[in-house]
């Protein structure tokens, strides 16, 4: 693969995965992303995390880690949207909590998976990895950090997308709609 059909593949990957989330949170789970904010870095060393975090692994002709750093405020609702009609005792809530938060990234990058593999690329996700307590997520050599900030009226979501820097050369630009 060329330079060029590697950032092309990185850049496809962010934009798929950023559509395939908004899609998800508005249309399957009823959430109105109100306002988006888009930071693209290789300065940075560590981004920091929310209160709960799924990490995977998208493999494929271009290696990407994306984490989904939710706060506290936006996974109660996830889970109690997504638990509707169970009863839940106690002490099965937090591992609930847990749950919610690796399935909402399993479902929004196993959607992300498919538009992806519509064009002829195999890409394989990881199972998640799910962090507590907010904490960073420390910047790999030789990697760049994306990250967009999803406000909604339940809390905040942000998408943090961990690619090779080579792969963007001299244009370090994310567009997304």
């Amino acid at each position: 693969m060329t330079m060029n059909e590697l950032e092309a593949g990185v850049h496809r990957i962010m934009v798929t995965v950023l559509a395939c989330t908004k899609a998800h949170f508005q249309d399957e789970l009823g959430i109105v992303i109100a306002s988006t904010t888009t930071s693209l870095s290789g300065e940075i060393n560590a981004l920091a995390l929310r209160k709960l975090t799924a990490i995977v692994s998208l493999g494929g002709p271009v290696n990407i880690l994306a984490a989904f750093s939710f706060d506290q405020l936006l996974a109660d609702h996830l889970m109690e949207v997504e638990t509707t009609g169970l009863t839940l005792t106690p002490d099965e809530r937090p591992q609930f909590l847990l749950d919610t938060v690796a399935e909402t990234i399993n479902v929004v990058l196993g959607h992300a998976t498919t538009e992806l593999a519509e064009v002829g690329n195999a890409v394989v996700l990881s199972a998640p990895v799910v962090l507590e307590d907010g904490g960073k997520l420390r910047r790999p050599k030789g990697a760049i950090f994306i990250s967009v900030s999803h406000e909604t009226a339940h809390g905040v979501l942000d998408v943090d997308l961990i690619a090779p820097r080579h792969l963007f050369g001299d244009n370090l630009k994310l567009t997304t709609s």
